[in-house]
């Protein structure tokens, strides 16, 4: 009887018991860039996988782009925004720890901005990086 009793208890206790998160959902969004009408759920990803290109399409295409801009004498959006994250990927990896309280963590644009550099393979001038 015993046995029964405590089988009921703890049935009961897990059915009422409910967990919590380890963060709050606030947390997660502090410092983030939020604009009005995106969705912010997981995966984050910067190139469209609903284009009917390849990966590898896709980034012939942002390069082909960069390039283009590069071959004009105009300062054209495209060009200045690569030239500004070719920039600031060069500078040296910042201290802080990724997790700043108040504001977007350095060490994460400048991460965030190597692998953009890298992922495309042009320099600040729109040289093709395995050249140098």
């Amino acid at each position: 009887m015993k046995q029964y009793i405590l089988t009921q208890i703890l049935i009961f206790a897990s059915l009422v018991l409910s967990a919590q998160l380890g963060t709050k959902v606030k947390e997660f969004n502090r410092g983030r860039l939020q604009i009005a009408g995106s969705s912010y759920g997981h995966p984050y990803t910067m190139f469209d996988k609903h284009n009917g290109k390849t990966f590898e399409e896709t980034i012939k295409l942002v390069k082909a782009r960069i390039n283009l801009e590069f071959d004009t004498a105009f300062n054209l959006p495209v060009k200045e925004s690569y030239k500004l994250i070719y920039t600031y990927s060069q500078l040296p990896m910042p201290s802080d720890n990724g997790m700043p309280y108040d504001a977007i963590s350095a060490l994460a644009s400048w991460a965030k901005n190597n692998a953009f550099v890298m992922l495309v393979g042009l320099d600040g001038k729109g040289n093709d990086l395995s050249m140098v």
